[in-house]
């Protein structure tokens, strides 16, 4: 059984992805269909209630590698 995690994207992301996406021709780029499709199944909350576990765009995220403790912050946009 292949079972998909669950997609929790906030409302400006999604508008954001949207936009850049209707931008877009079909064939654009490899994987743009499945990326509408896991959009189209995506929980779309507003910014105010994603969950602390999910990373959103303009995220920064601490990563601490186990093996070593070793601790670092990433930020995408």
């Amino acid at each position: 059984m292949n079972t998909k995690p669950t997609v929790i994207i906030s409302s400006r992301d999604a508008d954001r992805l949207e936009t850049l996406l209707n931008s877009l021709s079909d064939d654009a780029f490899p994987g743009k269909a499945e990326l509408e499709a896991e959009l189209a199944r995506a929980t779309i909350v507003e910014p105010k209630d994603v969950p602390s576990t999910v990373v959103s765009m303009n995220s920064t995220v601490k990563f601490r590698v186990e093996s070593s403790s070793q601790e670092f912050n990433l930020r995408k946009r």
